[in-house]
């Protein structure tokens, strides 16, 4: 949910209950979703992420660098994706 300072808005997200969450310094959300997708918020709709090695990756923790890469931890597996 956002506030505006007069209404409150509320987004749906309809992937299951988020494994872990984090906001980049450009506002956008990124969710790791319970069946290990990776979702991005810009502001206006949810995008899967999809990368040729992500079969591999069991995502369990999103850190933001503070280049803005986005790094995604797992079991044993990690991956760097740039915005």
């Amino acid at each position: 949910m956002t506030y505006d300072s007069e209404k409150w808005k509320a987004y749906s997200y309809n992937y299951g209950s988020p494994v872990d969450m984090t906001v980049a310094p450009d506002g956008d959300v990124w969710l790791i979703g319970n069946n290990n997708e990776i979702y991005r918020f810009d502001g206006n709709q949810w995008t899967e992420l999809t990368w040729p090695s992500l079969s591999d990756l069991t995502p369990s923790q999103i850190v933001v660098a503070p280049d803005g890469a986005m790094w995604f931890f797992g079991s044993n597996v990690w991956g760097r994706y740039m915005p």
